[in-house]
């Protein structure tokens, strides 16, 4: 198991390897086949690691990944430049803290900045974790810009140390679509749809379709629409999702006309699993009810089970069926999904 970054590989070590890795004569760097480094463990370090975290890196049950140290490696050189770890499993409250350190030699081109981002969104995929935590000391800068850099905020300080909080709400912004989004939108829209939906019909008409709905200058007039509500989600400043709706916009036998339809809400498969599809789903929940939406409904391939389960468990209904048409020669057979406002 490892993690990657654009410039990274973030690699946790097995107890033989924890154990090549006190040993600091670069038996770990050939085990792994990297190249040598500058890679210098101090003594108090070979203490801790052979005493307290190899015994709990072999204890079975426990969550080997969170009692470990990862090595980061610089994937273009094949040389590790820093070390990050957990220190323990989450807490009873979800809570789980981290430490790191670049080695000299490789600091200052901003590398823990980018390991912290990607041990962090690995953390808020496990369903265990709300809260990563972190301490600094307080003259210690550059550490604390990693952080920043991160979205952790400031929890509480002492005259010894700083206390940092991040929580998966920090790292989340959603923000409405304007003309100026459509060739992103346009890159999301149809980067979305192939993924969840690439399989559902013959790669011809998958391709068109897409090029029809999901081309940029198709997605501006939408959204040079007043009705037509699109918005973007970011994760750790980088665009995971859309979602569109329509106030008011109710299916023939609808129980009320003030109804929303929602559209679309996909998000891009690199932030599956991240509670993201919720935050968008909640976000616009939130939006319909503030402008005196009775409910939403909409359509969902039936065999996008993933999709299905998510808006049963949200509260929809199926209240029908519908053939969404992908090309002249194929239908997808979709629910559609009703949910009443409380």
């Amino acid at each position: 198991m490892h993690l990657a970054t654009t410039r990274l590989t973030l690699q946790p070590l097995t107890a033989t390897q924890l154990a090549f890795y006190i040993q600091d004569n670069q038996q770990l760097e050939q085990q792994l086949q990297l190249l040598p480094g500058s890679r210098q463990v101090p003594e108090r370090l070979k203490k801790k690691i052979a005493e307290t975290i190899i015994p709990a890196v072999t204890k079975a049950g426990e969550p080997f990944l969170f009692h470990t140290f990862w090595i980061v490696i610089d994937t273009a050189s094949k040389t590790i430049v820093a070390d990050i770890c957990f220190k323990g499993p989450p807490d009873s409250n979800g809570e789980v803290e981290i430490g790191y350190g670049t080695y000299p030699a490789y600091q200052g081109r901003e590398l823990m900045t980018e390991a912290v981002g990607g041990l962090v969104r690995w953390a808020f995929t496990q369903k265990n974790i709300r809260a990563v935590l972190a301490a600094t000391d307080p003259g210690n800068t550059a550490s604390q810009k990693v952080l920043q850099r991160n979205h952790f905020r400031i929890s509480h300080q002492t005259s010894d140390d700083m206390y940092w909080r991040l929580e998966r709400k920090d790292l989340i912004s959603i923000r409405q679509a304007t003309e100026e989004d459509a060739h992103l939108l346009s890159a999301i829209a149809a980067a979305s749809f192939i993924e969840s939906h690439g399989h559902s019909a013959p790669a011809a008409d998958i391709e068109a379709y897409v090029a029809e709905k999901y081309n940029p200058a198709v997605l501006q007039q939408e959204l040079q629409d007043p009705h037509n509500i699109y918005h973007l989600l970011y994760f750790q400043d980088q665009p995971a999702g859309y979602s569109k709706i329509i106030f008011n916009a109710p299916y023939p036998g609808s129980p009320d006309q003030n109804i929303s339809k929602l559209e679309r809400l996909y998000l891009l498969k690199a932030f599956y699993n991240l509670q993201l599809g919720a935050a968008l789903f909640e976000f616009n929940v939130n939006l319909m009810k503030e402008n005196k939406q009775a409910g939403a409904w909409l359509y969902v391939w039936k065999d996008n089970q993933r999709a299905v389960q998510f808006y049963q468990q949200a509260g929809f209904v199926i209240t029908g069926s519908h053939d969404f048409k992908i090309s002249e020669t194929h239908s997808n057979p979709n629910h559609r999904m009703l949910l009443r406002f409380r």
